[in-house]
């Protein structure tokens, strides 16, 4: 039996975003099914222009995960709505979700790996 993997990423971008998002692309790449979910400050990822500040923009590694095979992937309403981002800006690949249907993802995972 194959087993789930859910990762969570609540950082904002920088190191530790591209060690994650290594990781889950090695995941989609194994055919083992794999999820992501942005919150707390890891929805920053999928918003910001971060290359005015020096920092590398890891919205574009992130859109490529479709392509490895990772196509669950969230963010979670309530962080988007504290960080006043407009939902608009999340990109059409990202499914907003509420805490009920976060806490469904966290229980039904096998693995759960946070950056």
């Amino acid at each position: 039996m194959t087993k789930s993997v859910l990762f969570t990423v609540r950082e904002k971008p920088g190191i530790l975003a591209n060690e994650t998002i290594d990781a889950v692309l090695v995941s989609g790449i194994m055919d083992q099914p794999t999820s992501v979910v942005f919150l707390d400050d890891g929805v920053y990822q999928l918003v910001s222009d971060l290359e005015a500040i020096n920092i590398k923009d890891t919205k574009m590694k992130w859109s490529a995960l479709p392509t490895y095979g990772v196509e669950q992937i969230y963010a979670l309403q309530q962080s988007i709505r504290e960080r006043s981002i407009d939902p608009t800006q999340l990109p059409d690949w990202v499914k907003p979700i509420d805490t009920a249907i976060l806490q469904q993802h966290l229980h039904s995972a096998h693995f759960v790996i946070s950056d």
